[in-house]
């Protein structure tokens, strides 16, 4: 196990010079050496935190979510734990899309660059497994339909921020979360009517 990257200076530098050689080069034509030189690194210092190539890119894909899984836990964790409002949520996905701005950088590679095509499957596995929202919007809900609302909400959520890349952050943090928010609830109102059931009912039991 190499040193920890996601708390490292050093380690990030060098993800910041490979994010800038992949402007002009195609992942598979830079080595080490090339990322060593634009982040003035040598190659030593290179593998203290890395195993290769390969470790390197996985680390960066790997860190990203480390990052989101935490600013999700913080967030959660400074209201007790306990989502017992509309409110509640809403701060969570707003400190999500802040750290999502805060290191557009990041995303913006990941998102659009072939080498990190692994970061997407990955992503959208995390969001289905960790991003509470659903589960606290719809506590009392059947098991079966909290599985599938929060397969609707996992794409909606990895879509909203695949929008706001591509849009070039022309929102803000708080304007897309916003409008994150109150689409979901669009959404989920009609896919819970379809299923035969009430939408406010199972909404606002979990409120008590």
């Amino acid at each position: 196990m190499k040193t920890d990257t996601i708390k490292s200076k050093t380690a990030n530098n060098f993800k910041l010079a490979f994010f800038d050689l992949l402007g002009k080069e195609s992942a598979d034509d830079i080595g080490i050496n090339d990322i060593c030189q634009k982040a003035g690194y040598s190659k030593q210092t290179f593998y203290r935190y890395f195993e290769d190539k390969s470790d390197f890119i996985d680390r960066i894909i790997n860190d990203e979510i480390i990052y989101y899984h935490e600013v999700i836990e913080e967030t959660v964790r400074r209201q007790g734990g306990h989502l017992k409002t509309d409110e509640d949520i809403e701060k969570v996905r707003l400190a999500t899309f802040r750290h999502v701005y805060n290191r557009r950088i990041y995303f913006q590679n990941l998102f659009y660059y072939p080498c990190f095509r692994e970061f997407k499957f990955r992503f959208i596995e995390f969001l289905k497994w960790n991003d509470k929202l659903p589960i606290f919007m719809f506590a009392n809900n059947s098991g079966e339909n909290i599985d599938y609302l929060n397969y609707i909400c996992t794409y909606f959520h990895y879509a909203t921020i695949d929008y706001w890349i591509n849009e070039g952050f022309a929102h803000s943090p708080e304007e897309i979360a916003e409008l994150n928010c109150k689409t979901m609830k669009g959404i989920n109102f009609i896919t819970l009517n379809s299923m035969g059931l009430d939408y406010n009912n199972i909404h606002q039991g979990n409120r008590h």
